[in-house]
């Protein structure tokens, strides 16, 4: 999965075409956006076009700071997260699978940090988005 399944600059996805495309998957989207507002209290949404080739995507963010990307999908959706040092120490110390902590230790380094993509397809994925998107929230 590249960029998002909304392309059209002049149309703004909304919640029903968000829910039509993501079909089954929605419910998952939900439950993280549900679980994070319990934890960390009012978050913020914006859709934002950036470019044609990634399209619409939508921001999660708590008091103005990015918490992470929505990329939707036909029946999909993806979650990509920027995380600072400090972030990647708390990540690698934090419990998280071998693997997710190879993949961000191993992601390039850019001047906003490390970048982790997770393609979310389960509970367990909703799981480690909250608990990532906590840490990103703490730093």
């Amino acid at each position: 999965m590249d960029g998002s399944i909304f392309t059209d600059k002049l149309k703004t996805p909304d919640a029903r075409a968000l829910s039509r495309v993501l079909g089954v998957k929605a419910a998952l989207w939900k439950e993280i956006e549900t679980d994070l507002r319990a934890a960390l209290g009012d978050l913020a949404v914006e859709w934002k076009h950036y470019g044609a080739k990634s399209g619409w995507i939508l921001k999660l963010l708590l008091k103005k700071r990015n918490l992470f990307f929505l990329t939707p999908g036909e029946g999909h959706f993806r979650v990509a997260f920027v995380f600072g040092e400090k972030e990647v120490e708390a990540i690698a110390e934090g419990g998280f699978a071998a693997s997710l902590v190879g993949e961000l230790q191993a992601a390039r380094k850019y001047a906003e940090g490390r970048g982790l993509r997770i393609e979310v397809e389960s509970d367990a994925d909703v799981r480690t988005v909250v608990a990532l998107a906590k840490i990103k929230a703490a730093f």
